[in-house]
């Protein structure tokens, strides 16, 4: 090859590469950038703006609309898609608002879906669906994300359309958990120790069901019958500890609502013009912008504003709301469990009333830490 050939192309490759940079540093340069110059690899200056998120690269006035949808690269890639290799939302955006299409594909048949699916790119994936004109065949992404092995939007996928139907079969065990330990507390002390020992083995599987509640009304209920023939004094400990459990269970906890996919349009068009449209602001199950302090509660399968904790012996989510209330009731549970211990004469009695002690004792510990934590996030020092 003639040596002015060889110039001619390194000259070429210099000036391609110092266009890729000043796309990647998203500087005033990009205004002079020739929108039709074709890159070594196939790419128009559209593509690597997409790829680079370069937001100044969009303000220009001489944009064309036939590059939209333009393919490039070695792929025949379209620009929207190059947005979602590298998670640029607000390039992704502008091809929407401007109409791109979604459902446009390379040569390998892939689209825009297809591509976050590959990269577990479930914002992307998310956003796409946000802007889609029609409902898309789900089934299809969600094989390719497990062939891909993208846990993210193959959960997403699942949950969201594919959900599984709850097993029912939890209702009769629950019942019978109940019953079990009823006729236990009132017959049979030795059963009774057993079945109290394995609720303590099995408490982290008990945890996402309401057993731990049923254990906890039933203890309750035992301490009562301990306490109320004693004094005035201890049937006012009985009657007020039924109060805050009564107010701590029902009052409602403020949450935010679950939204349709394909109804959240503004809100993350929003988002993302106001840089918020991240995995730390972005709740995918709630489809909710996340705002300080708020928090999504797997249990109770909501978006809880100013959570806390979850309680699985109240069966509830502790919040801002309620919290004042749940010290107050876990203060009388310590006070009323060790005075049931303490008037009780069997020994049975006594070894689960200690096992409630200790679990009630470990919780004064835990309300130090949230009266720290409240302290805290009242004065914005954490999220």
């Amino acid at each position: 090859m003639p040596k002015h050939f060889k110039q001619l192309d390194v000259n070429i490759e210099m000036e391609d590469q110092r266009i890729k940079n000043i796309l990647s540093e998203n500087s005033e340069e990009v205004r002079e950038i020739d929108l039709d110059r074709k890159l070594g690899d196939g790419t128009l200056p559209i593509h690597y703006a997409c790829l680079f998120n370069s937001t100044h690269f969009f303000t220009r006035t001489d944009l064309k609309e036939s590059q939209i949808d333009i393919p490039g690269g070695l792929y025949g890639s379209t620009p929207l898609m190059f947005t979602m290799y590298n998670l640029s939302h607000k390039a992704a955006l502008f091809l929407l608002l401007n109409g791109a299409d979604i459902y446009a594909r390379n040569i390998k048949s892939s689209d825009a879906l297809s591509t976050c699916a590959r990269f577990d790119n479930l914002y992307g994936f998310i956003l796409l669906l946000v802007f889609s004109n029609r409902e898309i065949k789900t089934q299809r992404y969600l094989k390719y994300a497990e062939k891909k092995n993208s846990l993210q939007v193959e959960n997403w996928l699942k949950n969201k359309f594919f959900p599984v139907v709850e097993n029912k079969s939890d209702k009769p065990a629950l019942l019978l958990c109940a019953i079990m330990n009823l006729t236990a507390s009132l017959f049979w002390p030795t059963y009774r120790l057993i079945s109290a020992a394995i609720f303590v083995l099995l408490y982290l599987v008990f945890i996402p069901t309401p057993i731990p509640l049923i254990f906890n009304i039933l203890y309750s209920f035992q301490a009562y019958l301990t306490l109320i023939p004693g004094n005035i004094y201890t049937s006012l400990l009985v009657f007020m500890h039924c109060i805050f459990f009564i107010l701590v269970g029902f009052m409602p906890n403020k949450h935010k609502s679950i939204n349709n996919v394909y109804d959240i349009k503004d809100m993350v068009t929003d988002s993302i013009l106001e840089d918020k449209f991240n995995p730390k602001n972005f709740c995918y199950t709630c489809l909710n912008i996340k705002e300080e302090n708020v928090k999504h509660c797997s249990v109770c399968d909501r978006c809880i504003l100013r959570h806390n904790h979850h309680c699985p012996f109240m069966n509830k989510c502790i919040s801002k709301n309620n919290i004042p209330f749940f010290y107050i009731f876990v203060f009388l549970s310590c006070a009323l469990y060790f005075l049931a211990m303490w008037n009780s004469s069997s020994k049975v009695c006594k070894f689960e009333f200690l096992i409630c002690l200790l679990v009630s004792f470990a919780s004064v510990i835990m309300i130090l830490l949230n009266l720290f934590t409240c302290y805290k996030r009242d004065r914005l020092l954490m999220t």
